[in-house]
């Protein structure tokens, strides 16, 4: 999903796609077996790791694939952050990529509205 957000006045592009967490996830948790998490091997010698291997190094492709498409169609570099929380498992995988790591970056930014609204008697 694509979204223009006014940021300071600036329009801010984002990309945003759903989290490992709101897609597979949900689909896994049913197979009790499924423990994900980060992965030495691209080739699972079984299905589970096959599985765990899958997921985990589909997303890191997924993210290193859209940044490539993105700074292209944009012509310039951008900055990138991760965050969310299973960051944690892709940082290293991704530290190349991706800048900077927020796991906390929504909470963050509800308890900075939260201030705001406090502080302005709302």
């Amino acid at each position: 999903m694509r979204q223009a957000k006014k940021f300071n006045g600036e329009r801010t592009d984002l990309q945003i796609f759903a989290g490992v967490d709101q897609t597979n996830w949900n689909l896994f948790i049913e197979f009790k077996f499924f423990e994900f998490g980060a992965q030495k091997n691209v080739i699972g010698k079984n299905t589970i790791e096959a599985m765990n291997s899958g997921v985990y190094f589909g997303y890191i492709s997924l993210i290193e694939g859209l940044i490539a498409k993105i700074e292209t169609e944009l012509n310039h570099k951008t900055t990138r952050i991760i965050t969310g929380g299973l960051a944690e498992i892709f940082k290293d995988a991704l530290k190349d990529s991706v800048q900077h790591h927020e796991p906390d970056l929504t909470l963050d930014g509800l308890r900075i509205v939260y201030e705001m609204n406090k502080s302005n008697g709302s």
